[in-house]
């Protein structure tokens, strides 16, 4: 497990060389994309080694042109992020302490999640526009992966969704 992790950073610093702190305005191309799915790829086996032996998908996984943002519920550990990156590429809502995360920091930016400064008091609507802003550019961004709590619960039972997308 301490292998992958090791390995997923090294991915993530070689392709964020020249990026920066910032968010990227455009998605990944070339070689940061492939970065990205073999991300994908050590996430299956990261979960693979944690014991979830076979995560079980339903249905298909519309395309990102025909469903850009993907309403998931309840959220109720780190590793519903890890799922959402195993079974699709599917990009995240996180806060912007998980960019600086040591060891774990160099792959968040490489996904390229929608980063909330939650110190800030206009957060809430930047990452509002920002999730619109990548729904409407037509598929070129992958699905983006809501979690409407807004935090983690113990998994037993919905809590209120937060306002703001809907």
């Amino acid at each position: 497990m301490f292998g992958l992790i090791i390995f997923g950073s090294l991915i993530g610093v070689v392709c964020n060389i020249g990026v920066g702190q910032q968010q990227v305005p455009e998605p990944h191309t070339g070689y940061r994309r492939f970065g990205q799915e073999l991300l994908s790829k050590l996430a299956n086996c990261l979960a693979f080694v944690m014991g979830y032996l076979y995560i079980k998908k339903k249905g298909k996984l519309a395309s990102s042109e025909e469903a850009p943002v993907v309403v998931i519920a309840p959220h109720f550990s780190f590793m519903d992020g890890i799922f959402c990156v195993a079974i699709g590429h599917l990009t995240y809502i996180s806060r912007d302490e998980n960019n600086h995360v040591p060891i774990f920091g160099h792959m968040v930016r490489l996904l390229q999640p929608i980063s909330v400064k939650r110190s800030k008091r206009s957060a809430k609507e930047e990452t509002v526009k920002e999730i619109l802003r990548r729904a409407r550019a037509k598929g070129r961004w992958s699905n983006i992966c809501v979690f409407p709590e807004g935090t983690t619960t113990n998994g037993q039972s919905l809590i209120t969704f937060k306002p703001g997308l809907c």
